[in-house]
């Protein structure tokens, strides 16, 4: 799949919602968009969107069921580019409107008046142990074979990793997120690139890296903020909150 992507001012990025039973901060955001002037222009979903969403996982995406549909619907009124996370994963099973980026087509290509900008949801440099571990898990047979071994068992294995990850704490900070992020960028495919932006690590840190612009925009399960581009001509941009007050 090949996108020639242009970002344009009003465009929204939101990243690491984590959507669980407890947690409904991206659902409220889309019914949020029924009554207010806000509607992006595109959305940028950036990853662990939903705790646990897996294509071939017929619990999951029954769990979720509504806010797929509110995002298919709202998909057919303006762009929205989801780039898989590893808490979500095999959506091209799932979505019909929305463009799916997988991990192997990360990172993705989009075009600014400043030059190219790269986004991604950010495990994919991880360690060999991550990387194969996110291989693994992504397999289409062994998770066909899971999820009906999940149905003849009630649902139970979904069940529990959902509760689990639920009570699972995930807004801190990183110790020596700043010097780690150098080290890792020298392993990305900076070539003509002069930004980089992700998700994944819920740090919310803006700030010149070596010779790109570096961007990881906060955990919206944490700290229920998101990024609008205020105007792409000078990519100045704003960090809203949820309920629309700024920070």
């Amino acid at each position: 799949m090949c996108h020639n992507i242009t970002l344009q001012t009003g465009a929204v990025f939101i990243a690491d919602a984590h959507e669980n039973a407890n947690r409904h901060f991206l659902e409220e955001y889309l019914n949020g968009l029924d009554k207010s002037s806000l509607m992006p222009t595109q959305l940028f979903l950036m990853g662990d969107i939903f705790d646990l969403l897996v294509g071939e996982v017929t619990y999951t995406r029954q769990f979720y069921a509504p806010i797929i549909s509110r995002l298919e619907a709202l998909a057919q009124k303006i762009p929205v580019y989801y780039l898989e996370g590893n808490h979500d994963f095999n959506l091209s099973k799932i979505f019909l409107h929305v463009k799916v980026i997988p991990i192997q087509k990360q990172p993705l290509h989009v075009n600014t008046p400043k030059g190219k900008m790269l986004l991604w949801h950010g495990d994919k440099y991880g360690s060999f142990k991550h990387r194969l571990y996110t291989k693994i898990i992504r397999n289409s047979f062994l998770l066909s074979f899971l999820n009906g071994l999940d149905k003849l068992l009630d649902h139970s294995i979904s069940k529990k990793i959902l509760k689990d990850l639920s009570l699972k704490k995930i807004c801190k900070k990183i110790e020596d997120f700043e010097q780690k992020t150098i080290l890792r960028l020298k392993k990305y495919p900076l070539a003509d690139v002069w930004a980089v932006a992700e998700g994944h690590f819920h740090q919310g840190l803006e700030k010149k890296l070596e010779n790109v612009y570096y961007i990881n925009f906060p955990s919206f399960a944490c700290e229920r903020s998101y990024f609008v581009v205020q105007c792409a001509k000078s990519m100045q941009s704003a960090k809203l909150q949820l309920r629309g007050s700024n920070v």
